[in-house]
């Protein structure tokens, strides 16, 4: 992914996490071996610009009708609409598994839902796992690191007072603001939690639009303020929206 430039504490494109599955093995006979064939090796990468938006989506856009990947969605979501992870992955990387912003990069954003590597990296330290940056091709891994990212992303600005960061999957400024929070930082040392702060102790709405017109002033990293993708939080609000699984259809974002 292209966030969490400050989630936990870090300021980059993005940060999330993995863990490596290693196949169970048995001794073959010698009598009984057979050749072995070369692994298949992975599609290409499919390259993205890593700056947002990816995908570009006109207004005139329903959205992706692809429902796919909803599968593993389903499996790892909880309390994360599956409308809101579509709309994430399609802006993410288009729908493209293989999808990533720098493919010599190891640590580079990749996959569905373009995880980096010090995300991947957090995971391993929080749950005891092994992930490898080529764990990232794998759909299922994938999709199990960021939904775990952004549970936690949640847990950390919902301790904000303000109702805006509360999870409400029918308030589109909470959807932005998480969106926001995942892409450019969540952590009240330099990220959207910061500017909440800043904006809570000077009884000010907690807004995006607020968070990223005061994220300069507050103290928060760069990425938290940038116009560009602002737009591109908005753009994943604006697609969940238009998902028939969403919030009401007559929601204006």
């Amino acid at each position: 992914m292209k966030w969490l430039a400050a989630m936990i504490g870090v300021g980059a494109a993005g940060v999330m996490i993995g863990w490596a599955l290693r196949p169970e093995t048995r001794s073959i006979p010698l009598r009984d071996a057979k050749p072995m064939a070369p692994p298949t090796p992975p599609p290409p990468p499919d390259v993205v610009t890593p700056v947002t938006p990816a995908v570009p989506i006109s207004s005139a856009s329903s959205g992706p009708t692809s429902t796919e990947y909803d599968p593993v969605f389903v499996k790892y979501a909880g309390s994360i609409p599956v409308a809101y992870l579509r709309a994430l992955a399609y802006r993410e990387s288009g729908l493209k598994p293989h999808a990533t912003t720098n493919a010599s990069n190891p640590n580079a954003a990749r996959g569905l839902l373009q995880v980096v590597g010090v995300v991947r990296e957090d995971y391993n330290r929080v749950h005891g796992t092994h992930y490898q940056p080529d764990d990232l091709w794998d759909t299922d891994i994938n999709v199990k690191i960021a939904v775990d990212a952004l549970h936690r992303i949640m847990a950390a600005i919902g301790r904000h007072p303000s109702a805006n960061l509360h999870p409400d999957w029918n308030n589109p400024e909470f959807v932005k603001l998480l969106t926001a929070a995942w892409n450019a930082g969540f952590s009240d040392s330099g990220g959207v939690g910061k500017v909440a702060s800043y904006l809570e102790a000077r009884g000010m709405p907690v807004t995006h639009d607020a968070v990223i017109a005061n994220a300069s002033a507050a103290g928060a990293v760069s990425y938290v303020g940038n116009a560009q993708r602002a737009a591109w939080h908005r753009s994943v609000a604006e697609l969940y929206f238009k998902q028939p699984d969403a919030g009401p259809p007559s929601r204006v974002v």
